[in-house]
Formats: C-alpha cells, structure tokens, sequence
C-alpha cells in the first residue's frame, strides 16, 4: 500500500516535470515521430 502511494507521488512529480519543459503540441510531435520510426522499421 505504501509503495502504490510513493509510486502516485512519483508519476505526480514527473507528470509535473514533463508540463514544465514540454509543451503538450512539441511532445505530440515527438511521440508522432518515434511512432513512425518504429512503425517503418517494422514494415521494412
């Protein structure tokens, strides 16, 4: 039970760290580009 509230407090704080240095549309952008590299070299 501890470990399940640390592990909250733990994605709470770097969900918070990724809107400081992240705006939302760049890391959409980043996942669209990695997804299409990993999508290519599936189909290569």
């Amino acid at each position: 039970l501890q470990n399940k509230k640390l592990l909250q407090e733990l994605s709470h704080k770097g969900i918070k760290r990724v809107q400081t240095h992240f705006n939302w549309d760049n890391a959409a952008l980043q996942m669209a580009a990695i997804y299409q590299k990993v999508i290519a070299s599936y189909y290569r």
